[in-house]
């Protein structure tokens, strides 16, 4: 993980200083699973938290919330080789309905993923049972798996065999439509693509990252891009891609380049385009201190913040102080409680 370099002024960190009110103009609500444990609901648009579920709730991995107010959460049951559920939960009621419940630890066995996607909608997709892939120059271990894809009120899954990448590298991301999905899957290396050059440099493996579009209805699947960490815009028309520090790459539905955007920042994925506005994983904004020595002051730990597209000076930061292996996901739908 890279950081700011810090000067005489400033700490590690993105150099300020924020847009006060930007995060206004962005709607809806980021649910996150903390590391400590718990999940938690906060306004994008006030910073208001609530916390849904306590410390011991043993929640996996979550998703949502879709129009309705509802959330997609795998927990897992204590102790190794035990069962983990998919539950949809209506908020801000908190009633559930368990879409699935299987043998296997989410944590310490190979039987579901982290990565979930809620459609508007309510469907819910997730990476299950999962596979290994060992990678050379450089060594990887990388975990791929099965889509499934259930909708609420059904018993059985649609299943499509893709070696969709989970981990550090992959992740779900519904277009508006609720029909087509993104993921990240192994393909041969194309040396002509765009996204190539910084990200994959200096890695040689036969297989890249790459992001591909499932049609759910036909069950076909294209290509795209190159890429980890997809994320589609509120209006289905833009596709962003983390590509080098503190930037995006922006493309159409087609996979066809549209440009690059500037979030300071930037570490780890984007979680939503609203408009001109994204919401994304960063560092912490960098803090004003005498006598900074790069030596002796901690690393900033990351946040979640707002930036303006047009305007790449202006950010404001809507969740501060997240440690790894926190999980955030974000829907348009707005919680009153």
């Amino acid at each position: 993980m890279q950081f700011f370099q810090p000067n005489s002024e400033y700490g590690a960190g993105v150099p300020g200083p924020e847009t006060q009110g930007l995060r206004k103009t962005f709607p809806g609500t980021v649910i996150y699973n903390a590391a400590g444990g718990g999940l938690h609901m906060v306004s994008v648009a006030t910073g208001r938290q609530v916390k849904l579920l306590p410390d011991n709730s043993n929640v996996f991995a979550a998703s949502g919330p879709d129009r309705r107010g509802r959330i997609a959460l795998i927990e897992q049951e204590s102790g190794y080789d035990g069962k983990h559920s998919l539950t949809a939960v209506s908020l801000p009621g908190m009633e559930r309905a368990r879409l699935f419940a299987r043998e296997g630890d989410a944590s310490w066995t190979d039987s579901i993923g982290r990565s979930i996607a809620m459609s508007p909608s309510g469907r819910v997709a997730v990476i299950t049972p999962m596979r290994k892939r060992q990678m050379q120059n450089p060594s990887a271990l990388l975990t791929v798996g099965d889509i499934e894809i259930w909708s609420l009120g059904t018993s059985m899954p649609a299943r499509f065999k893709l070696d969709a990448l989970d981990g550090d590298l992959g992740n779900l991301a519904w277009f508006p439509d609720g029909r087509r999905l993104l993921y990240v899957s192994l393909k041969p290396d194309p040396r002509d693509d765009a996204g190539r050059k910084a990200p994959y440099a200096d890695t040689h493996w036969p297989e890249l990252p790459t992001i591909c579009v499932l049609d759910t209805r036909t069950g076909e699947s294209r290509m795209l891009s190159l890429g980890e960490y997809p994320a589609v815009s509120n209006d289905g028309q833009r596709i962003f891609v983390p590509a080098e520090k503190g930037s995006a790459r922006i493309l159409d539905p087609a996979g066809r380049s549209l440009g690059q955007a500037r979030l300071p920042g930037l570490e780890g994925k984007v979680l939503a385009v609203h408009g001109d506005r994204a919401l994304y994983w960063a560092e912490q904004t960098a803090k004003r201190a005498r006598g900074f020595h790069p030596f002796t002051s901690p690393e900033p730990t990351s946040t979640l913040k707002v930036a303006d597209i047009s305007d790449p000076e202006k950010f404001e930061t809507v969740l501060d102080g997240i440690s790894w292996p926190s999980q955030a996901t974000y829907g348009a739908f707005t919680v009153n409680r």
